[in-house]
């Protein structure tokens, strides 16, 4: 899907997993399991996870992603966001640049 505004994506499982590109206010929802979400050039996506947790999420060129997931009472667990900004630093140790989240906010 591309090149949308205001989506909802609700599915129960996939094989291959969910592919959103350029989309504003993306909600998806997957209630039992997909192997990977990918997400591209978007914006305001929320995405909520079923009973299965083993999902990659990739993500690229994104603001505001925050995930959540069903927990065992049945609620949805406080929104996980995304990091949106890295860092990149010379490791003398490992001799080579190594890029990791900007913790400012977590």
């Amino acid at each position: 899907m591309s090149n949308c505004e205001k989506i909802g994506i609700l599915v129960d499982t996939t094989i291959a997993g969910v592919e959103a590109v350029n989309i504003k206010n993306l909600t998806i929802q997957i209630t039992d399991h997909t192997p990977q979400i990918t997400v591209d050039k978007s914006e305001g996506v929320k995405v909520y996870l079923g009973k299965r947790l083993e999902t990659d999420i990739v993500s690229s060129k994104v603001t505001e992603l925050n995930i959540s997931y069903l927990q065992e009472d049945g609620e949805f667990a406080k929104e996980t966001p995304v990091t949106e900004q890295f860092v990149t630093r010379w490791s003398d140790k490992q001799g080579k640049f190594v890029t990791e989240p900007l913790e400012m906010f977590m």
